[in-house]
Parts: C-alpha cells; structure tokens; sequence
C-alpha cells in the first residue's frame, strides 16, 4: 500500500486501521478513477460480526490462478500477503 507518497507494507503497519487512496488506471477503463480503502485487522471484522450476532461459518483469503499471475506479474505481491479475505457468517439466534 502506499500511503503518503511511501510504499508501506501491510505487515509493517498490521495492527491499527490505516486508510488510502488506491487509483485504478486500467486499460480497459474509459477513465482512471480513484476509491478509499481501509486496512483492518482480522480482530476488527471478527468484532463488528460478533456485535451483530454473526457467527463466522466459512473464511477464504483468495489467490491469484496461474493464468492471472502470467496476464498480471503485480499479482505476485498478493502471493505473500493477502490482498482481499471473503468471510461467509451466519445469524446467531437467541433462543
């Protein structure tokens, strides 16, 4: 990630919520735009879902197929830490 014009990796500044700019300038896009994203710890979103009363049933961290990493060599950073986690939960009921 880069915040403040310097590179800084996510397992140097790990634990604390960091936000940045992340610019998209794809190809395939019309126009270059740029979004927010935000950098929490695992315990962060296991808090929020158990708060909600959601109980954490599936977690993936997604990785790059080999197909992508020879159409897209950057991929290769996500191999060593992980860009993206997709977290299935389910309601926990009060009974």
């Amino acid at each position: 990630m880069v915040i403040k014009g310097k590179r800084v990796s996510a397992t140097r500044r790990y634990f604390g919520a960091v936000k940045y700019p992340v610019q998209w300038k794809m190809e395939r896009l019309v126009k270059p735009f740029r979004t927010t994203s935000f950098h929490r710890t695992l315990t962060d979103y296991f808090d929020a879902l158990y708060k909600s009363k959601l109980f954490v049933s599936r977690l993936v961290e997604p990785r790059p197929t080999q197909k992508g990493l020879l159409k897209y060599p950057p991929l290769r950073e996500v191999l060593v830490i992980p860009q993206s986690i997709i977290i299935e939960s389910i309601t926990i009921t009060d009974e």
